[in-house]
């Protein structure tokens, strides 16, 4: 099962506004389809995800992932649209017992997404759908129900329960759709995010309709203060200059009234200086003592000389935009404790990893298994940060380890756009050498651009591992160009001396690296893939590998 987005589609999800995707169409119903007897709806997981097969859920009608927009394509056939995108069921070519249903990008001429209603029950609204290309072929949900029970293709049979959906029509409820997305979306109804979808479309600024209260500073206290007394709609402007201490929002702003914290000058950007890269966060975007804040610009500043620059927890839809971030203890910037729809963009990371070369990420999305709730660390952080958007962004030189590392437990994260310089990458002792870890599921990474830069100890240039159960899958990386200094290449172990520094101590170490230079190295089974990738210099046996 290939999951993945077209070129057309990604360049939308560069920024394009496409409000119609919210919109469902005129005079059409929209249905939530429960399995007749169980407590269990077809959905069609999160997002817009070509080639995702259709599963049961257990129902909830505010779920927008179980809503479908019936389209009419006459003569008694009709097509699924899920609501919000512009993906519909499709059965495959032809028909056969146990054919993946799957969501595709609608096409009215696909005979594939055209589905006849047969009433199995008089009086009552419950049906079954049968494939028009493939008389006697109907969509059935497997026995009984539970999470995650997937839907295919089966021998079309009234009295099979398993191909009984009980139809309701939610336009005609309390719960109907308004045209705008649930909790698990953004409203679109706002000026500040109205065009983050699911499918991975940018959040676009748009403050034309904000009246701003703006707070200009230009010394620490000032900053402090103006963080410390933040509420919906401020607009704190910092001068040039350098604010020295460790800087912290807990308070989030409004859809219709975010806060924005903007650098006043473009040319010569503020300083935020944490004042020790061994210890404590330069900006930190909290959210924990509110259960959770969001609704937050950060734009044209720089942060340095904290272990961690900026730092998101338990805080949504924030964006980065235009941040250099340097000189860094461990990690540039990390999006954290479930925090969710976050973007960093336009924004330069370099030089981390100066307190711990082994957490001298450009960008840390999620945590360590071993710091979630139940873990053996002290910390316990929600693993869902999701949603994840890192674009066109310049990460290294410089950058001891992985320039984005996306953490199990973590999901749809959409890498689009970077240029990574491996320059100064060592760390060696963790093996976080590669330009990103995919340990999350559902990541999407394209048109990035990578250069080994000649650094003897860079392995590949993307790595897919599973560190905990079950993650680590239907990740999609294609369309990036990576180029290596093959003069390092050795695909057997070579042990390395090297001195690092590992908690602000310079540690002479000798570990085992392995510098194959595969585009993508996959270490898990089955689900991900890796497609249209271009490497420099040509080498067709050193694409792909594990798949």
């Amino acid at each position: 099962m290939s999951l993945k987005l077209t070129k057309t589609q990604l360049s939308l999800s560069i920024g394009i506004a496409i409000f119609t995707l919210y919109m469902p169409l005129a005079n059409s119903a929209t249905f939530v389809m429960k399995k007749n007897d169980q407590p269990f709806s077809i959905d069609g997981n999160n997002g817009a995800r070509e080639g995702q097969q259709l599963y049961i859920w257990k129902t909830d009608t505010s779920n927008e992932n179980q809503q479908w927009v019936q389209i009419d394509q006459g003569n008694g056939y009709y097509s699924y649209k899920k609501y919000g995108t512009d993906v519909c069921w499709d059965g495959g070519d032809g028909g056969s017992k146990g054919q993946a249903v799957t969501l595709e990008v609608c096409d009215s001429d696909d005979m594939n997404q055209h589905w006849e209603k047969v009433k199995v029950r008089s009086g009552s609204d419950i049906y079954r759908f049968e494939k028009r290309n493939a008389s006697g072929y109907s969509i059935d949900g497997d026995n009984g129900g539970e999470n995650g029970q997937v839907m295919y293709l089966w021998s079309s049979s009234d009295s099979n329960v398993n191909q009984q959906w009980e139809l309701t029509n939610i336009n005609d409820t309390d719960s109907g759709n308004t045209g705008t997305t649930s909790s698990q979306g953004i409203d679109s109804s706002t000026g500040y995010a109205d065009n983050y979808t699911l499918t991975g479309k940018e959040m676009t600024l748009n403050f034309d309709n904000v009246s701003w209260n703006t707070i200009k500073v230009k010394t620490a206290n000032e900053l402090e203060d103006a963080l410390s007394d933040a509420s919906e709609g401020d607009k704190i402007v910092i001068a040039s200059g350098t604010y020295v201490g460790n800087f912290k929002l807990t308070e989030g702003g409004s859809k219709n009234k975010p806060i924005w914290i903007v650098g006043e000058d473009t040319s010569n950007m503020p300083i935020l200086d944490g004042d020790d890269h061994d210890s404590d966060i330069a900006l930190s975007i909290d959210g924990e003592n509110e259960g959770g804040i969001g609704y937050i610009y950060i734009q044209n500043i720089k942060v340095t000389n904290a272990r961690t620059g900026i730092a998101i927890d338990q805080a949504d839809y924030i964006t980065v935009d235009d941040v250099e971030v340097y000189g860094v203890g461990q990690a540039g910037i990390h999006l954290r404790d479930g925090s969710k729809y976050n973007i960093v963009k336009n924004s330069y990371i370099h030089d981390t990893g100066l307190y711990n070369v082994k957490y001298g990420e450009g960008v840390y999305i999620g945590s360590d298994y071993t710091k979630w709730p139940g873990g053996s660390s002290s910390s316990e952080y929600d693993p869902a940060v999701d949603y994840a958007q890192i674009l066109n962004n310049k990460i290294g030189p410089n950058v001891t380890a992985e320039h984005i590392d996306i953490k199990e437990g973590s999901s749809y994260a959409y890498i689009i756009g970077n240029t990574f310089d491996a320059k100064g990458m060592n760390d060696i002792i963790n093996g976080g050498l590669s330009f990103i870890d995919f340990k999350g599921n559902y990541a999407e990474c394209a048109y990035n651009v990578g250069d080994q830069n000649d650094n003897e100890y860079f392995e590949n240039a993307f790595e897919i591992n599973e560190k905990y159960n079950s993650w680590g899958a239907y990740n999609s990386i294609h369309d990036n160009t990576v180029t290596f200094d093959d003069e390092y290449y050795d695909d057997s172990k070579v042990s390395v001396t090297i001195e690092l520094t590992l908690d602000s101590k310079q540690v002479t170490t000798e570990e085992d690296i392995k510098p194959e230079h595969w585009v993508v190295k996959n270490n898990v089974d089955g689900t991900n893939t890796a497609f249209d990738n271009v490497r420099d210099p040509e080498d067709e046996d050193k694409m792909y590998t594990g798949f």
